[in-house]
């Protein structure tokens, strides 16, 4: 009769419940207790779906205990990855349900994990791998991922970047290691825009260091082999035994002389003649061995 098959479905379905109530008793299941569980849904004709929804509130607390205790470290071995599988799969829940259970806690742990394996700044192949499961399992894109981990990404960027800047001189392998640095990170070009203006000020100040200096081209008269490195206008002021003064006019710098030439006064020396030179604001103040050239620019 009907009562009879409605009893006897209670049954199953109380035998069942305490099946899984007792092997979520130690927060583990084992390969026996996971095969158990599967053969007494298939022998009482329950689906998996059915078979966590009999037990839903204890299987969903038990499966989210057990990640909270394989991320004490903040890591997830392959060992954890085994457990997690077979505990989702023995008590029935699905990857999605599975995936909903964790995301709340999904981006304190992903940012801990991504902490961990891009610190170094080389994020292997089986670690990008490692990195995907764990997106799989938190149910998030490779977009919530990234920014999740921007700020952390751009700190161990700017780390290295710092590294590789502070002699000065950036060799073509250094700069390729942070091209794949920010591929690494998973940073957009927009993200390390500074860092490239930067780098490229750093590599522009080492050639002028080397004596590469940039040449311009010049309508002006210049000697035999004599290359124009800077024309412009320029405000000359120094200082007399009275007074200060100033005057405008046009500094040319070339590979032999420093010129300045205005309507009341004009001078040249040679940069060998520079002693020092220090910045100042928009000024540039140059002491020479020589009578010309002393004075602020």
């Amino acid at each position: 009769s009907k009562q009879a098959e409605s009893i006897e479905e209670q049954a199953k379905q109380r035998h069942y419940s305490r099946a899984v109530t007792s092997a979520l008793a130690d927060e583990h299941i084992s390969d026996a207790e996971g095969e158990h569980l599967k053969r007494l849904r298939a022998n009482f004709g329950l689906s998996a779906r059915q078979g966590f929804d009999l037990a839903a509130d204890a299987a969903a607390a038990g499966y989210q205990a057990l990640f909270r205790s394989i991320m004490r470290d903040g890591s997830i071995s392959e060992t954890d990855w085994q457990e997690l599988e077979r505990y989702r799969s023995a008590i029935g829940l699905s990857i999605a349900q599975a995936q909903q259970l964790l995301r709340p806690q999904a981006k304190s742990f992903y940012a801990s994990i991504f902490g961990q394996l891009a610190a170094d700044g080389h994020v292997s192949q089986q670690e990008h791998q490692h990195l995907k499961r764990c997106r799989d399992l938190f149910g998030l894109t490779e977009v919530e991922a990234a920014e999740i981990v921007r700020s952390q990404a751009l700190d161990i960027y700017r780390q290295h970047f710092c590294v590789i800047c502070q002699d000065g001189e950036v060799t073509e392998d250094e700069e390729n290691r942070l091209l794949r640095l920010q591929s690494t990170l998973g940073l957009a070009a927009a993200d390390v825009t500074t860092y490239r203006l930067e780098l490229a000020k750093t590599k522009r100040l080492a050639l002028i260091r080397r004596g590469e200096l940039p040449t311009v081209k010049t309508d002006r008269l210049l000697e035999a082999g004599e290359i124009c490195h800077w024309i412009g206008e320029c405000t000359f002021a120094w200082e007399t035994s009275t007074a200060g003064k100033n005057v405008c006019g046009e500094l040319i710098v070339t590979s032999k002389r420093i010129i300045f030439t205005s309507t009341v006064r004009r001078f040249e020396f040679s940069p060998r003649k520079i002693k020092n030179v220090e910045e100042d604001g928009g000024w540039i103040t140059v002491w020479t061995s020589g009578s010309q050239g002393h004075g602020k620019y």
